[in-house]
């Protein structure tokens, strides 16, 4: 009995210790969430912000692009393209600087370890600026290498971004103005499509 019990205990131990449950794996890179950005002291910074901030995966750095009033500037505001709105109902009725972190969450995470979103602007130009307040506008083209299927992965239209300062003179995107270029391919339909 004694011999049985002593060479079950050696098959299970042979057998408990060439599974690999209980290894520790290893862990996979987290998404950057401190800022690395520099304060957007100018509307330029602002916009140079807004590209790294989708090429490092940087959630806080993307979430400090728009403007609020807990920081002393104005309510941020999106206006999505005209067929974005139709196709996802009254989602971007209430969309604020919160939607704003939960969409960009929900695209990096979708993503492979490698990849990072790629904004591309074009015919870019600074309408106006004052003081306090500018107007950038730009084509673009969006790309994102997600593992959804059912979601383009290029993304292009036209933006208008007001950029506004704050009483910290801190400048931020105030009003995101969107316009498609092709039908159902804007950065309304990219948000729209990751935060459903």
């Amino acid at each position: 009995m004694l011999h049985y019990n002593f060479s079950t205990l050696i098959i299970f131990s042979i057998l408990f210790l060439s599974c690999d449950i209980f290894s520790t794996r290893t862990p996979e890179d987290p998404l950057i969430e401190g800022n690395t950005n520099p304060p957007a002291t100018t509307p330029q910074l602002v916009i140079s912000n807004f590209i790294s901030s989708l090429q490092n995966k940087n959630i806080l750095d993307y979430e400090s692009l728009f403007s609020d009033t807990l920081q002393g500037g104005r309510l941020f505001k999106f206006n999505p393209t005209s067929s974005a709105k139709n196709r996802f109902g009254n989602l971007f009725q209430d969309w604020n600087k919160y939607s704003e972190k939960q969409f960009i969450t929900k695209l990096f995470s979708s993503l492979n370890k490698s990849s990072s979103p790629n904004l591309t602007l074009s015919s870019s130009l600074y309408e106006y600026t004052y003081s306090d307040s500018a107007r950038f506008s730009s084509n673009y083209i969006l790309t994102v290498n997600h593992n959804s299927t059912s979601i383009s992965t290029k993304f292009n239209g036209k933006f208008y971004l007001l950029l506004s300062k704050n009483k910290s003179n801190i400048w931020s995107i105030s009003t995101w103005d969107d316009f498609e270029s092709s039908k159902d391919s804007s950065f309304s339909d990219c948000k729209g499509a990751f935060s459903q």
